[in-house]
Formats: structure tokens, C-alpha cells, sequence
């Protein structure tokens, strides 16, 4: 009886596992407790604020891209330019005019001067002059277009047809394939000849023909008298000389059949 009244009686708990909570420990649990949740109420409106200025960031930056990409591509000078197009959609920002500039020049060496400019927010301008046209340089199969520095800007074949550019002749043969174009015409001479047929057209004096013997006898003929110049004298020296000649000889009516200023004084031969 005694062994069944022990089995239903409830069991004392020995000193070793009763509870080892104290009122102080659960006034530092429930402490924590509330630290971590006020830690949480802290901390989810700054994820807010950083998810909302994440998104505002992305969005402007965005908008910005788009505000300031090129909508349109201005050509001034010419009708058509090739290549243009890789820039559309392009962020103007970042376009850099002396790289765009230095493209164009040299895709098309027919111009004189490509200029861009950037005008925000979405357009980009290009500028550009073709270059003149002065003299033929005769080759093997046909004759180089140079313009005022000497430089190739057109190719023109055999047979070749009747234009209002003196001719250049030389010496050594030239290839119309080999020299591409902007590239500038390899002879000894050139700049020189190029230069005073300009010098000449200034004062009225027009150049058929052309003929570099060597680098200092350039000879120059047009229709009322014949001038030689040397690649080898100071150039403007020449011109000045022979622009002084000329300008004598036209007030004191007179008629020149040749001048040449290769040496240190002019030689002037007078018409008969």
C-alpha cells in the first residue's frame, strides 16, 4: 500500500535540478529581448531608406542617360557623311569631338577642316569644308587631285578629262595606285609648286603647265610667260620677288617673257 501511495504522489525535485532561474535572470532575458527588438525597429527603416535610395539612384541615373543621349547628328558642309551613325544613341558626355573629328578627317581626306561640337543636351554638330582643288599631279594611268598643302584628296583615270587645274609633270614616274588618298604626293618639289601657283592666281597670273626637273628648277607656264623657282630657296622670298616683278613690269606696261628666281637676284627676260 505504502509502495502504491509513493508511486502516485508527486516526485520532489532534488536541489540539483530544480530551476537555476532567478527573478535577475529573467530581467536580463527579457532586457534582451527588448534590445533586439528595438535593434530591429532601428535598423528596418534604414533598410527602407537604403532599398529607396538604391532605387531613386538607379532611376535617375537612368532618366540621365537618356536625357543626354545624342538624338540627333547636325551636318554642316556636306550633303552626306558615312559613319556618323555609330554615334546615335551615344552618351554625349562621353563623346570626345578632337577623337570624332580625327575619324572623320581621316575617312575622308577630300576634307579641308572637320570640326564637332557638342550641344546639350542631345546634339551633336560637325563641321566641315572640303578641300579646294589647285593642281594635277600627271601619274601612270591617270593624275592625283592636290589641294593647297599638297595633299591627294581625289584620283582621276585615264583619259583623263579637260579641267581648269594645271598639270604637274615629273621626272620620275608615279603610279596612280600606289599613294592612297590623304596621304601627300611623294615628290621633291611639290609643296613649292603648289604654293606659287597660288601666289600667281593672286595676282592674276593663271598656270597651265608644270614641270619638275628636280627639286631646284620648278618651271611655271602660262599663257603670257614662263617663271622658275627653286624647292631648295626660301619660299616666300620667291614669291615676294616675283609678285614685285610682275607688279613693275604691269605699271611700267611692259611684257615679260620670263622671270626666274632661283638665285640671289630675278632674272627677267622681257617679251619681244
Amino acid at each position: 500500500m505504502k509502495n502504491l501511495i509513493r508511486h502516485f504522489m508527486p516526485k520532489r525535485l532534488s536541489p540539483s535540478r530544480r530551476s537555476s532561474k532567478t527573478p535577475v535572470d529573467d530581467e536580463v532575458s527579457t532586457s534582451r529581448t527588448t534590445r533586439k527588438s528595438a535593434l530591429f525597429f532601428i535598423i528596418r527603416p534604414r533598410m527602407f531608406f537604403f532599398i529607396a535610395g538604391v532605387f531613386v539612384l538607379i532611376s535617375a541615373t537612368i532618366a540621365l542617360r537618356s536625357y543626354f543621349t545624342v538624338q540627333h547628328i547636325i551636318v554642316v558642309g556636306a550633303e552626306r557623311v558615312d559613319g556618323i551613325d555609330a554615334f546615335e544613341r551615344a552618351f554625349l558626355p562621353f563623346i570626345s569631338e578632337s577623337d570624332v573629328a580625327s575619324q572623320l578627317a581621316a575617312a575622308y581626306p577630300e576634307f579641308d577642316t572637320v570640326s564637332v561640337m557638342k550641344d546639350y543636351p542631345n546634339r551633336l554638330v560637325i563641321r566641315v569644308s572640303r578641300a579646294t582643288p589647285v593642281v594635277q599631279l600627271k601619274t601612270v594611268g591617270g593624275a592625283y587631285i592636290l589641294d593647297r598643302v599638297g595633299r591627294i584628296i581625289e584620283k582621276r583615270y585615264d583619259p583623263l578629262t579637260t579641267t581648269h587645274l594645271p598639270m604637274i609633270q615629273t621626272t620620275t614616274p608615279l603610279y596612280i595606285g600606289k599613294m592612297k588618298l590623304g596621304s601627300t604626293a611623294p615628290v621633291d618639289g611639290i609643296d613649292t609648286a603648289v604654293q606659287t601657283v597660288l601666289a600667281l592666281r593672286k595676282i592674276g597670273i593663271s598656270i597651265d603647265a608644270v614641270a619638275i626637273q628636280n627639286p631646284t628648277m620648278i618651271v611655271l607656264n602660262s599663257d603670257a610667260m614662263q617663271l622658275v623657282v627653286s624647292g631648295e630657296k626660301e619660299l616666300d622670298r620667291q614669291l615676294w620677288e616675283l609678285t614685285e616683278v610682275v607688279s613693275r613690269s604691269r605699271k611700267k606696261g611692259v611684257s615679260l617673257a620670263s622671270v626666274d628666281v632661283r638665285f640671289s637676284k630675278p632674272v627677267v627676260t622681257l617679251a619681244r
